[in-house]
């Protein structure tokens, strides 16, 4: 599960930041990631509605950023540990709107993204809307992760929204949430049989 902060909407933006965690069938979480990664040569792509967004502050920053060299091998050696039964099982990425994010981490950081991760994904923003068209969620109509977040009663700390951080701990969040939904169901239907 991951969440990036990028420049802006295309995928020569630099990428920013990137969050993410590597959680076990339960949902637990078994590591993550963490980057704030300096554009080459300290030149930014970036468009002002993206940073409007995210409120990354480029001069503080580049202070602390990790060149983006640096973050492609290490990001490399993190995803080779988290490869499953020695290769032959690949990662299922998982985020909220994830092939944006997969978009950039593949174009910056690894272009042999398909050696390690399904080409299918688990994503928030598609099952909330599934789940609104099935009646389920009658009156969801903003399928924004804070909007959905609100909708489940799950709490937002405005603060951390737009940060990849936090946007993955709320993307978690709202999973579990709809990982118990359908144990409840479940549950009910085994009542009824």
């Amino acid at each position: 599960m991951f969440d990036t902060e990028t420049g802006g909407l295309k995928k020569e933006s630099s990428l920013l930041t990137v969050f993410g965690y590597m959680l076990n069938d339960r949902l637990d979480i078994t590591s993550q990631v963490s980057y704030a990664i300096k554009a080459p040569l300290g030149v930014y792509v970036v468009e002002a509605k993206g940073l409007e967004v995210n409120r990354i502050n480029l001069v503080e920053h580049d202070k602390t950023a990790t060149p983006l060299v640096e973050v492609k091998a290490d990001f490399k050696n993190t995803v080779c540990k988290w490869n499953f039964n020695g290769g032959n099982q690949k990662i299922t990425p998982i985020g909220h709107n994830v092939r944006f994010d997969v978009k950039f981490v593949k174009w910056h950081l690894m272009p042999d993204w398909d050696n390690y991760f399904d080409r299918r994904h688990i994503d928030t923003a598609s099952i909330a809307k599934f789940l609104q068209l099935s009646g389920a969620f009658p009156g969801l109509t903003s399928f924004s992760l804070s909007d959905i977040a609100l909708f489940l009663g799950i709490p937002i700390k405005e603060e951390e929204l737009h940060t990849a951080k936090g946007d993955v701990d709320l993307t978690l969040a709202i999973l579990r949430k709809f990982k118990q939904m359908v144990r409840f169901q479940k549950e009910r239907v085994e009542e009824n049989i």
